[in-house]
């Protein structure tokens, strides 16, 4: 048996459905009609980092120790991201690896750096550094022979300027299209004909489009209004020539991270908690503040230095720390350039963004200054629609029945269509929607196709931490108890291979003591070996 998983970042059936039904998206039309599907819960918060982690793992955040692309560290005084490493647990290719099955893992974020697999790994975002693959001698390979490209900085860079409404659209959209390719063509040319038991591929700029091109779908711009949907129709293409090549002994899975709809406002929630007191910045920023009344932000430096062209070189030059740590016209600065202006003895709460809140340890009454800043959370009414931005507001033993140390406080289900932003200082609304139109929703897709999978079937209840243990599952191997998923036995058809057997749930320490079985049969092989020679 094995299993093609096409990760589709920020997929959402309010648009693949509609266009599904219409005929736009044949290979998605059939998938839905001949393969099972449902409305994926995502994580909280539902952002990439974790998400993606919680399908690999099958695990709740808690379990992982990372909740976003952020963490708080009071002890330290740092602000810090997380890459693969920081994640505390094994995921659907180590299982694999462990019982001999052969793995690719392409472009899934929080893979950076790769790790060893049995198989191969190419590193999804964020990538820092130029070893992005396993085994290292990958990454020339694949670069020279498929023309293969990785996350760039050079497009994110683009993305944010976008965002800012300091760069024209139109030039984004050839790379992004040229990046999308190669790592279809690189699935088509290598991967799948190098016969690998389970597959992984995420396709992580769509979500990008959708940020950015939403509004444009939406009121039928001329020039833009059909960038999200001809997008679509090339992964749809894509996804038609997997299914054609597919043998009976494969599964096809589509899912998505999490979901998207439109942007109706952002709140700045930091700047909410800076001017009520639980955030306190030092005496630098009250500097940069009074050099930002004279004239010097990142909007005028930005305006100066593309007059004299000088632009691109300031961004292969200039510091990224310095960059970021210059506030915009309004005086607002990203949170992941704020260590230094923070006062780490005297703040109380910070968000690192999507409703992640983190509170002092070191306060006193920690508690109660928690049920106090959720009282006054509960409390906020949008000037918009006069609802409540906060759907719902989450101890993080609440949600997920424990906490340790280092995890944040307070998880924040924002209200659909709602944002929150995690600059401080500035303003607290926004609601003039910008090129950054749509945004996150908690249900993403998820699809399954193949034989043993039952056709037209709507599955009720599906979360991302169900996937892990459904692979699982399929190739017949025991389900860690420690996952926080089920086995989606639904979907399967009745007598199929897969509903004739129950789950097996084992120890974790059951994994871990067959590796170190296969490490040490594996080091007599060698040494035996060895010996005739």
């Amino acid at each position: 048996m094995k299993v093609v998983v096409i990760g589709l970042d920020g997929a959402t059936f309010r648009l693949l459905k509609p266009w599904a039904k219409c005929g736009e998206l044949p290979a998605i039309a059939k998938l839905l009609k001949d393969g099972s599907h449902g409305a994926l819960e995502s994580s909280l918060p539902h952002v990439t980092y974790p998400a993606w982690k919680c399908y690999s793992t099958g695990k709740y955040p808690n379990k992982l120790g990372v909740y976003h692309f952020f963490s708080i560290d009071f002890t330290n005084r740092l602000i810090k991201i997380p890459f693969s490493h920081s994640f505390n647990a094994l995921e659907i290719w180590d299982y694999l690896g462990i019982n001999g099955f052969r793995v690719a893992i392409v472009n899934m974020p929080t893979t950076y750096p790769p790790k060893k697999v049995n198989g191969i790994m190419i590193s999804g975002p964020v990538i820092v550094g130029d070893n992005y693959t396993y085994p290292t001698n990958l990454k020339d390979y694949i670069e020279k022979k498929f023309n293969y490209k990785p996350d760039t900085k050079e497009i994110d860079e683009e993305l944010r300027d976008i965002e800012l409404g300091r760069a024209d659209r139109s030039a984004i959209l050839e790379k992004i299209r040229e990046h999308i390719e190669s790592q279809f063509s690189l699935l088509h040319k290598y991967i799948l004909p190098n016969n690998f038991d389970f597959v992984h591929l995420t396709i992580f700029y769509i979500d990008a489009i959708q940020h950015f091109f939403w509004a444009d779908m939406e009121n039928n711009d001329k020039e833009f209004g059909n960038v999200i949907l001809e997008f679509w129709k090339e992964i749809d293409n894509n996804i038609m020539k997997i299914i054609k090549r597919l043998d009976e002994d494969t599964i096809l899975i589509l899912m998505s991270d999490h979901g998207f709809t439109k942007l109706k406002g952002i709140f700045y929630l930091n700047n909410w908690l800076y001017k009520r007191g639980y955030i306190k910045l030092n005496r630098k920023f009250l500097i940069l503040n009074f050099l930002n009344k004279l004239g010097l932000n990142s909007d005028n430096l930005y305006k100066s230095l593309t007059k004299l062209r000088l632009i691109d070189l300031a961004r292969r030059v200039l510091p990224r720390n310095l960059r970021g740590v210059i506030p915009n016209r309004n005086t607002e600065i990203s949170i992941d350039f704020a260590s230094s202006l923070i006062d780490w003895n005297k703040t109380k709460a910070i968000m690192v963004g999507d409703g992640v809140i983190y509170i002092n340890p070191k306060i006193p009454n920690k508690d109660a200054v928690i049920d106090k800043l959720i009282k006054e959370l509960s409390t906020i009414i949008s000037p918009l629609d006069g609802k409540k931005v906060c759907e719902k507001i989450y101890k993080i033993s609440e949600l997920y029945g424990s906490k340790s140390e280092n995890d944040p406080d307070i998880i924040i289900l924002p209200s659909e269509g709602y944002l929150f932003k995690n600059t401080i200082a500035g303003k607290e609304w926004n609601f003039e929607i910008g090129k950054w139109s749509a945004i996150h929703d908690l249900y993403g897709i998820f699809i399954a196709y193949g034989k043993g999978i039952k056709k037209g079937y709507k599955v009720k209840e599906v979360r991302i931490y169900d996937v892990a243990p459904t692979i699982l599952h399929i190739f017949g191997l025991p389900v860690p108890n420690d996952m926080d998923g089920r086995v989606l036995m639904e979907i399967f058809e009745e007598n199929s291979e897969f509903s004739n057997r129950q789950p097996v749930y084992v120890s974790p320490s059951y994994y871990a003591s067959k590796s170190e079985k296969e490490k040490i049969e594996k080091r007599i092989k060698e040494l035996k070996r060895m010996k005739k020679l």
